[in-house]
């Protein structure tokens, strides 16, 4: 398409005169004095050294100023907050009403602010700041590989102070360590580790401490003469054959030195069993400082029946008369238990 000639006839002159009218329109618009809605941010000012905010303060204040266009278009580059005096506030609820005196504007603007449009209220919940000292405890991932146990963990210092509003000091009775991958460990080792905090307004010194982890072989050993108990429903008595059974312990090698027969046990479940012989399996057991206790004898004979009753409807043996009987041997309570299946 051919530009008519009228177009190309001083084209560059032309050119420069559009120019020059957005110059002057520019200038002039700049120069007027115009209002604009802004968002800025709130800061929060002068909060006592013993106080803390627990509520979720707003973010940004809607603000209206006046100022010339040139002055108001240079605040996109410059920083305005809005101030909120929290000096004169106090433990519980504070509500403030900001007003065009908390604008803060860099000190070469000429805006003028005009009013708060939103927030009308700034509504905040304060609380005290306290210490307190605070255990800690570890949080493990994963387990020893197969073979080994956690002999010991250690964190040192085994507490920490931590500080923070009053009422989630309360709820901080215990700090996590870690979490402490255990997977890999097969000695002992020692690292340093984080202390987590529950919430974000908690301080806590240290924030790291050190962590001993000591993981060692499990060892086994076989005991001869292990008893066999029967878990029987109420108002029955039981006998085994054979009453007592080799296991197999395993565990940490300084406690396997000290058990022997009479320390342990192994049970088998005849809950829901009526009278008569049952050949039963035993089942695996754990004392109460981990060893694992495992029957090497498979299955047992259990002979079950009914506890023998008085002429008078009552039960031969009261469950008192039963606990005095355990508590005096059990070949007295063997031996009682034999009559009552005869």
């Amino acid at each position: 398409m051919k530009i008519p000639g009228a177009i190309l006839h001083n084209f560059g002159l032309k050119v420069a005169s559009l120019a020059l009218g957005v110059l002057v329109y520019a200038h002039v618009t700049t120069e007027q004095v115009h209002e604009r809605q802004i968002w800025m941010p709130i800061a929060f000012t002068r909060l006592p050294g013993d106080l803390a905010l627990m509520s979720s303060e707003p973010g940004r204040a809607r603000v209206l100023l006046r100022g010339h266009g040139k002055d108001l278009l240079k605040l996109k580059w410059q920083t305005a907050t809005l101030e909120v005096d929290l000096s004169d506030a106090s433990p519980g609820h504070f509500v403030h009403s900001p007003s065009a005196s908390d604008v803060r504007l860099p000190v070469q603007s000429k805006v003028t602010p005009v009013a708060i449009l939103e927030p009308r209220h700034v509504a905040l919940e304060l609380d005290r700041i306290g210490t307190r000292e605070t255990a800690l405890a570890p949080r493990f991932s994963g387990a020893p590989p197969s073979g080994y146990w956690l002999r010991e963990c250690r964190i040192s210092p085994p507490r920490v102070r931590v500080r923070g509003p009053a009422r989630l000091l309360v709820e901080a009775d215990t700090l996590i360590v870690g979490p402490i991958d255990l997977r890999q460990f097969k000695s002992e080792a020692t690292g340093t580790f984080p202390v987590e905090r529950p919430d974000r307004r908690l301080t806590v010194e240290p924030p790291e401490v050190q962590v001993t982890i000591g993981v060692e072989r499990v060892s086994t050993r076989d005991v001869e003469g292990v008893r066999v108990r029967a878990l029987v429903d109420r108002g029955q008595v039981w006998a085994t054959d054979p009453e007592v059974v080799p296991v197999r312990i395993a565990g940490p090698r300084a406690r396997l030195a000290r058990l022997s027969g009479p320390d342990l046990s192994v049970a088998v479940d005849a809950r829901g069993l009526g009278p008569g012989e049952h050949v039963l399996a035993t089942l695996p057991d754990t004392t109460g400082d981990g060893v694992s206790v495992t029957p090497l004898a498979g299955k047992v004979r259990v002979r079950i029946a009914e506890r023998s009753k008085t002429g008078d409807g009552g039960e031969g043996r009261s469950d008192g008369e039963a606990k005095r009987n355990a508590k005096e041997g059990r070949a007295g309570s063997r031996a009682t238990t034999e009559a009552g299946l005869r």
